[in-house]
């Protein structure tokens, strides 16, 4: 669920059963485990989880990805 005005950078995935508040933003290549609250902005390459979402770990994006994200 994205609740509002959500920018979501490019190659970013949002997994099942995640809440997007109103305003934020997702950074490109970022990656929202299923079942997450999002309550602040997310990072570029960062993976977060939980109930509120918090930093799991930075991603290394590969080349087909990166190729994705600066289109």
């Amino acid at each position: 669920t994205v609740c509002g005005i959500v920018r979501v950078g490019r190659a970013a995935t949002i997994g099942t059963g995640s809440t997007v508040i109103e305003r934020l933003q997702i950074g490109d290549g970022a990656l929202v485990s299923a079942g997450a609250l999002v309550l602040a902005d997310v990072r570029p390459w960062t993976q977060v989880f939980g109930v509120p979402a918090r930093f799991a770990r930075k991603l290394v994006p590969d080349a087909r990805a990166k190729a994705e994200a600066g289109r």
